[in-house]
């Protein structure tokens, strides 16, 4: 009975979104049913100046040797898209992050997974560097040679 209780209740729960300050319906896991903000909202929404030339939106797929869209609506498309990409980056580049800490975890320390600490254990006594090459079976200058297992189509 305690667990029809619970999970009644659970299905009643509402979230609160500290933004819009509005009730948000949640699932049983009290995750939101429907998305509660977009990144949209970070975006001037009445800047729609293109920031991107055809000029560099080319030299951008030949720098990545890549074929540019054929269509004119696909290559607007992703223009607009690299545009909002342009004008997000802009936005996180004004923030003032010259004392701030980097991140090593996504969750605060001691919630959610525990972590060991990264220290590389070494040992004095096993080889290192160049002295692997010494008990590679064959090898060319500083490299080891490994024989192919893939027959060749020649």
């Amino acid at each position: 009975m305690f667990r029809s209780v619970a999970r009644s209740l659970l299905h009643k729960r509402t979230f609160i979104s500290t933004v819009a300050k509005e009730s948000v319906k949640v699932d049983s896991d009290c995750l939101p049913l429907t998305a509660t903000w977009s990144i949209r909202t970070l975006l001037d929404a009445n800047d729609t100046s293109p920031r991107i030339t055809d000029e560099q939106f080319n030299h951008l797929f030949r720098l990545a040797q890549l074929r540019p869209p054929e269509s004119q609506k696909a290559k607007d498309n992703l223009k607009r898209d690299l545009d909002q990409i342009s004008r997000f980056t802009e936005q996180i580049e004004q923030l003032a992050l010259t004392n701030a800490e980097p991140m090593v975890q996504l969750w605060e320390t001691g919630v959610g997974m525990t972590t060991r600490a990264d220290v590389a254990a070494q040992d004095a006594a096993e080889p290192r560097g160049r002295e692997l090459l010494e008990n590679a079976e064959q090898t060319h200058g500083n490299f080891y040679v490994v024989q192919s297992k893939i027959a060749s189509a020649e």
